[in-house]
């Protein structure tokens, strides 16, 4: 027989955000718009985070060590876009993102608790001793960590508690309207995206301990955000009559 799973909508999270935004012109030919978000989200990692997650304990789906930030969860963000009409019909209008790190879990890589594998992962185990060592028992066996956790001399870290990578992508636009009379128009336009040639691989990081730990494996995506690999650019052309 294979595993039974019982699912419930019994998933807590938290968010709690500031918004600023800051738009001006100026002058007749420089427009800016800025956004800055700072923010926190939180979530249980057997619930709400993914569906399907699983506590790490099946006592306990609530536990402390389960809540922590959410996989997509930025404490600051900053958006700032503008547009600049230059003579000769060119316009520019550039846009740069910045944003913190997002989380990432660190598992442990072993059955610690011979629950199976249809229960969450247990998160790294860490010592009393030397909480900020993420190694000091990466090659203890599942029967001595559960003896230390058992003394009260180890626990389990939080879910989520490591940081990827800052996230930073700079794109800019670049048109030139071409008038072929009175009203018909040409518009010759250039995109430029990943300016910096900067590779954002955000909180695609190996969280397993037995694994290569700590190494990117991956790029991030934010939603509705182009983020490519690496440089990229298109060209393309709009007429109006």
């Amino acid at each position: 027989m294979g595993p039974i799973n019982v699912e419930a909508s019994v998933g807590r999270s938290r968010y709690d955000g500031l918004n600023i935004e800051y738009r001006r012109r100026m002058s007749g030919r420089f427009s800016i718009i800025s956004h800055y978000v700072f923010s926190r989200s939180l979530v249980y990692n057997g619930h709400a985070a993914e569906f399907k997650n699983r506590a790490t304990d099946v006592d306990n789906i609530f536990a402390k060590h389960d809540l922590g930030p959410t996989p997509n969860d930025e404490r600051h963000r900053l958006v700032v876009s503008g547009l600049v009409d230059l003579p000769a019909g060119l316009q520019l209008a550039p846009i740069m993102q910045w944003a913190s790190p997002r989380p990432y879990d660190g598992q442990q890589g072993i059955d610690v608790f011979g629950w199976g594998t249809e229960v969450g992962p247990a998160h790294i185990v860490l010592s009393k001793e030397s909480p900020n060592d993420l190694t000091a028992t990466k090659d203890w066996t599942a029967a001595q960590l559960r003896t230390c956790i058992s003394a009260g001399q180890c626990y389990q870290a939080q879910y989520d508690l490591l940081r990827g990578q800052a996230f930073y992508q700079l794109d800019l636009r670049i048109s030139k309207e071409i008038r072929l009379g009175d009203a018909p128009r040409l518009k010759l336009i250039f995109q430029a995206f990943n300016l910096t040639n900067r590779a954002n691989f955000g909180n695609k990081y190996v969280g397993d301990r037995n694994t290569s730990f700590g190494r990117p494996n991956g790029f991030i995506t934010p939603s509705g955000v182009t983020v490519p690999r690496s440089f990229s650019g298109e060209v393309g052309a709009q007429f109006t009559f």
